[in-house]
């Protein structure tokens, strides 16, 4: 599945995108004697302050008017890059082949808001806490080529 079919299905369907679907792996909370809340209090209202701000606008279910904006963004930012593809790389235009060029800024601009998009719908699946998708490396990739792992033949 494409991350814009993903997108258009969620626009179709907006209202099983709930607030409490969203919450639903945030802890509730309660309040002491003297009125103060728990941490978990604090959270579970952060996460409803965010869905609001993020897919609600207010509303208690997300708001197609949203991710339409994302589409229609993504769109933009992905149509250049689109149209290189089918030139160049592809073959779907009728005509000239090969005659558009694809500056770095743009596939960069396409790539960022792929990827600022990706977090925050992630973030809407509850898999929240992503600042990037770069992957962080948990050991050294080149260690494997500080040693030698061949062993030579020496019958030749």
């Amino acid at each position: 599945m494409s991350f814009l079919k993903l997108l258009k299905e969620l626009q179709e369907t907006p209202e099983l995108i709930t607030l409490d679907f969203f919450r639903r792996s945030y802890k509730k909370g309660s309040v002491d004697k003297n009125g103060m809340p728990d941490s978990h209090s604090w959270t579970f209202a952060l996460a409803e302050d965010r869905f609001k701000e993020d897919f609600g606008g207010g509303s208690k279910t997300l708001l197609s008017s949203v991710v339409e904006n994302d589409i229609t963004e993504l769109q933009k930012q992905t149509a250049i890059v689109n149209e290189f593809i089918d030139n160049t790389l592809a073959h779907h235009n009728i005509g000239g082949k090969g005659n558009i060029t694809l500056e770095t800024k743009h596939a960069r601009s396409a790539i960022e808001l792929i990827e600022k998009l990706a977090i925050k719908y992630l973030g809407l699946m509850g898999q929240d806490g992503y600042t990037s998708l770069t992957p962080t490396y948990q050991y050294d990739p080149e260690e494997i080529f500080t040693r030698p792992w061949i062993e030579k033949n020496k019958t030749l």
